[in-house]
């Protein structure tokens, strides 16, 4: 597996963590405002899968269009993938997601409290402000929309990925990712 495009190496204006329209006002969105292709991954920050999966989405992001848009949707399965999504969350509220995201699925083996909260300094959060988001009612609520939508979508585990409300294979090779995805890996 290469390495994972971390957002500080994406251009500005290419992160947005809310979009106008019901859609995408409470998703998780890299990439564009309008766009032609929707990816979908439904994760778990202490799923090793998860994180290839994501890892594999980032390299493939620096391959294709800006039209691509990557949604990522909390689907825990634990204690500690839980308390990391809504960590993630506090994060966002901060517009710090995808940094955090990348952290959590960097560190699988830190997701403890202590861990979380050091991160959230290193990441220069208002730390007090992360605090009072992660015990508020918000990151629960994100995790049971995603956990709705999950179920909806007929997701029984971690990871799951769909392109436009299909689900896809999970062979994740940058190839095969393109090519569910529509696009020529030789552009």
């Amino acid at each position: 597996m290469g390495t994972i495009l971390r957002p500080q190496s994406i251009t500005p204006g290419r992160i947005v963590t809310q979009i106008l329209g019901d859609f995408w006002s409470d998703e998780h969105v890299l990439r564009p405002r309008a766009p032609r292709v929707q990816l979908l991954l439904y994760g778990d920050y202490s799923c090793s899968l998860t994180a290839q999966h994501d890892s594999a989405i980032r390299i493939a992001l620096g391959e294709i269009p800006e039209d691509v848009a990557y949604i990522y949707r909390h689907y825990p399965q634990g204690e500690p993938g839980r308390r990391a999504a809504e960590c993630a969350v506090a994060a966002a509220c901060q517009d710090r997601f995808w940094t955090m995201h990348a952290w959590l699925l960097d560190h699988q083996s830190q997701l403890d409290d202590a861990s979380l909260v050091e991160h959230a300094v290193t990441l220069r959060l208002d730390v007090e402000r992360f605090l009072k988001d992660l015990a508020g009612s918000m990151p629960r609520a994100k995790l049971q929309a995603d956990n709705r939508n999950a179920l909806a979508d007929g997701v029984s585990r971690t990871p799951s990925i769909f392109v436009h409300g299909r689900r896809v294979t999970s062979d994740l090779g940058i190839e095969h990712l393109l090519a569910q995805l529509g696009l020529d890996a030789h552009r």
